[in-house]
């Protein structure tokens, strides 16, 4: 018995041995998405540059009373904040804001000086008679040639130290008043002048006699309207 039962055990034990873990079936392998074209971003659309127009005004350079007359009795009077000087003789390069040249250029006692405005009190022109008192000249360097006839007005000027003057100066003068009212003119010799329309030739009789006429024309109408007087204070 005790032999059987060690054959039985023997057989039990190779029949209970341990099982294989049963297989498991694969899982269908997912094929890999496919990868998204890549995003191409358009280049930002630059806005053309416009450059906005400047609106700052010249700094001021003046701080006066001023009353400015005229030929025909009208007065001009306020606060001055702007001095300007022609660049030239006839204000056609532009105008000079800058305090060591904004000033006005005058003679006696002696001497010479230019003087600011703030150092003038009083100023008086004498206007003359075209038909006296206008010199007309041409000038060759230009084609056409330049036409020119300038009245000899006389200007003085009483200075804050109460010293008289003779204006020497023939540049044309700008002040800017405040409320952006201007008052332009000269206080010596007042020029009109033009371009004549034809280049002088072979054929031609040389200068141009009819613009000389109508150049003292223009300044007998701008006699009307010349200054007569200005008066300068502190505000």
């Amino acid at each position: 018995m005790r032999g059987s039962s060690w054959i039985f055990a023997l057989g039990f034990a190779t029949a209970c041995g341990e099982k294989a873990p049963p297989q498991v079936a694969a899982e269908p392998t997912q094929a890999a998405p496919e990868a998204a074209a890549p995003v191409v971003e358009a280049p930002p659309v630059q806005e053309p540059m416009v450059e906005e127009p400047s609106s700052a005004l010249p700094s001021s350079n003046a701080d006066l009373q001023v009353s400015v007359t005229r030929n025909d009795g009208t007065t001009q009077a306020g606060h001055v904040w702007l001095v300007e000087r022609s660049s030239d003789w006839y204000a056609e390069g532009g105008w000079i804001a800058d305090t060591s040249d904004a000033k006005l250029q005058l003679e006696g006692n002696g001497t010479e000086i230019k003087a600011e405005w703030s150092e003038i009190k009083k100023i008086s022109v004498t206007i003359a008679k075209v038909s006296e008192s206008s010199d007309c000249t041409y000038d060759s360097d230009f084609s056409p040639w330049m036409y020119d006839c300038t009245l000899r007005n006389k200007g003085t000027a009483v200075t804050t130290d109460g010293r008289s003057w003779e204006i020497t100066d023939r540049h044309k003068w700008r002040l800017s008043f405040d409320g952006g009212a201007t008052s332009e003119f000269w206080l010596y010799k007042h020029p009109a002048r033009e371009q004549d329309s034809q280049t002088v030739g072979l054929d031609s009789s040389g200068e141009n006699y009819d613009l000389y006429v109508s150049l003292q024309d223009r300044l007998r109408e701008e006699v009307k309207t010349m200054v007569t007087g200005v008066t300068v204070s502190a505000p």
